[in-house]
């Protein structure tokens, strides 16, 4: 299992694993409003707290693993570019 990343659709906020739709974090999300993210991993299980409360849990064995995080933007551009 992989986490990739937090997306967000239809004021949805959730998590994508393995490259599906996986738990909502948040159904009603409104876009620049902060939020606090944890992950705790222990015993080949990993729990995922949104705004301290936990959200979701999975258990799952990972090798060479690791956490990055980043500001990623998406963007669809429409028309001719300007030059």
């Amino acid at each position: 299992m992989m986490l990739s990343f937090f997306a967000w659709r239809t004021r949805k906020l959730f998590v994508k694993i393995d490259e599906e739709k996986g738990p909502v974090l948040d159904a009603n999300y409104q876009l620049g409003k902060r939020f606090t993210l944890m992950f705790k991993v222990q015993d080949n299980e990993t729990e995922c707290y949104y705004n301290g409360k936990l959200k979701f849990k999975y258990k799952k064995a990972f090798q060479n693993s690791y956490f990055k995080a980043g500001a990623y933007v998406q963007s669809s551009c429409h028309g001719k570019k300007k030059v």
